[in-house]
Parts: C-alpha cells; structure tokens; sequence
C-alpha cells in the first residue's frame, strides 16, 4: 500500500479542470472568526457560538440536507484554583492550572502535607503512605524519533530553514501522558495511571509537575477523556515543579489545593451537510470544530480548510 501511495503522489499529472481556490486572505478572514473566542471547549456558549457559525456557512456555500446533531455531555468548569506550599522557612504560591475533570474543593481548599512519588509508578508507591497526603509526581510525554521518520519517507516536505533536523531529532507528543493516561467512558480505572494509584491509596489530591514539556507552560488540557475523577488535582510547569519537587521531598512540607467550579449537563453539536456531486461515489471531508483553547492549529485551520474547499 505504501509503496503504491508513493507511485499516485509521484506520478500525479495536472488536473483536468481548473478550480479557482478561495483566497489567503478568505481564509485567513474565516480562520480568526473561528478563532474568535477564548476557548470552543464543547458544550460550551463559545463551543455553541462556533456550531452556529458553521452551521450559517454550510447554507451559505449551497449545502444541502444540513444537520446540527445534538450531544448530551457533560460540562466541566473550573472557576477558581490556586496552589500554596509551606516549607520549614517559607511559603509560596506556585503559578498551576487545574487538571480536566477532576474533583472540586470548597473555597478553602484541602491542606495536607506533601508526598514525591516520582512518576507515580507501582514501584514508587510501594513504600510510601500517601494516605491522607497530596501527592506530587512527574508527569512524563512520549517521543516520537521524527529525524529517523523523515528519512524513511519518500514525498513530504519540511521547513527545516536552519538545518538542525538529523536522525537524533525527536519530537515530544504533548498531548499524550504517559503515566496518566486517558480511559474509555465507562471503562475502569487505569492501572497504569499515577491518579489512579494515588486516589487507591488514600490521597486527597494531585499535584502534577509536567516534567517533559518544552517550557514552563502548565495549561495541560487533558486527559481529554471525559472521565469525571474523584480527587482534584493541578497542573505546574517544570520550572515551577523544580521548586514544588524540592519543597515535597522536604520535611513538614504542607500544600494547600483551591480547586473550585461546577459541572451541568449541556449539549454540544456535530454540524455536517451534503453537497451535491455527479457520481454516486461519497467523499467525506470533516475536522473537529472544538478546542480547548484559541485552537488555530489544533484544529481552526482544519475547519478554515474545509470551508475553502466548499468555496473552490
């Protein structure tokens, strides 16, 4: 199959009929309407705005038969959170982000002290009491060996404009926790997840160091997996972490975990419609239309993308 790809993108020959693509500056035009709002987290009044949004475009470019399909789904919202740490000699408030779906406190927050568990792994759990404790831990990110994929593809293009990219490149795939991984609704706990492993042993929360990302960022969206947890839990950067590491493995360490909000039941909309061919051959071109933040790539120009071709 690979090689037969190879042969098609090789050996494409101009088209038969020439189709006039809307312009960069269309779809630069339609790409900061999408990403107008905040966030279009599902389920959501920005999520909504943009479902209304497409829904007028389809009608507008001669769609037919055009559905906005409801979803019942739960809303999470987080509307305050804050992470305090007292050592023997100091006490600081550490910049942190909340982690999806996890459990709320009052205003007041839980107040209990620290316990390192590394990365969380069974191992690092086996002679430590986490029982009533809030549980620090490393966060690790798979990588991808995106040097070595480059060279064993054949048709692709890279800007590499100062050459760095070899073979010992790799890419780090940031949306992807390795030891705390999502789960299927429904389905049971992770065994391999350092929530999970915290939660069964007694822990009041979690307070995740993401170790592996490129730089102090600490607004993780995710797990994505719509898994309400039970225990609230709270993101840092790995600058930040070096400090929160330090003050966990210490003696009398405390931590004090705000992590306040709501969840309703609302609904979210898969927006689709037909345009009318000549063959009875169907073709789906689709993009998720939601994002947890402003999404220009991930994925506003996939929708961009979708609306150009409905105007060629």
């Amino acid at each position: 199959m690979r090689k037969r790809v190879e042969e098609i993108l090789l050996n494409l020959s101009d088209p038969k009929h020439q189709v006039e693509a809307p312009s960069l500056e269309t779809i630069k035009t339609d790409l900061e309407v999408i990403c107008k709002e905040p966030h279009r987290r599902i389920g959501t009044k920005q999520g909504n705005i943009i479902e209304n949004f497409l829904e007028s475009k389809l009608k507008e470019l001669g769609l037919e038969s055009i559905k906005k399909e409801p979803i019942d789904i739960v809303n999470w919202v987080a509307t305050n959170w804050k992470l305090i740490i007292s050592g023997d000699r100091e006490q600081i408030e550490v910049p942190c982000f909340y982690v999806l779906n996890t459990g709320f406190t009052d205003n007041e927050g839980i107040e209990a002290s620290l316990v390192y568990v590394g990365t969380g792994q069974k191992k690092d759990f086996k002679n430590i009491d986490v029982k009533g404790k809030i549980v620090v831990a490393d966060i690790e990110f798979p990588t991808m060996p995106f040097g070595k994929l480059m060279k064993l593809a054949k048709p692709y293009y890279i800007s590499d404009p100062t050459n760095i990219i070899d073979e010992t490149t790799e890419l780090i795939l940031t949306f992807a926790l390795s030891n705390f991984p999502p789960q299927p609704l429904g389905g049971k706990p992770r065994e391999d997840s350092v929530y999970w492993r915290a939660f069964n042993g007694g822990a009041l929360g979690l307070v995740l160091i993401l170790r592996d990302y490129p730089s102090n960022v600490n607004s993780h969206w995710g797990p994505y997996d719509g898994v309400m947890k039970p225990i609230p839990a709270l993101y840092v950067g790995k600058y930040d972490g070096i400090k929160v590491r330090e003050l966990a493995q210490a003696k009398h360490s405390r931590g004090t975990l705000i992590l306040e909000g709501y969840s309703e039941t609302t609904k979210a909309h898969n927006v689709w419609g037909i345009l009318p061919g000549n063959s009875e051959e169907l073709i789906m071109i689709s993009s998720h239309h939601d994002s947890a933040f402003k999404g220009a790539s991930e994925d506003g120009t996939g929708v961009a993308m979708v609306l150009a071709q409905l105007r060629a």
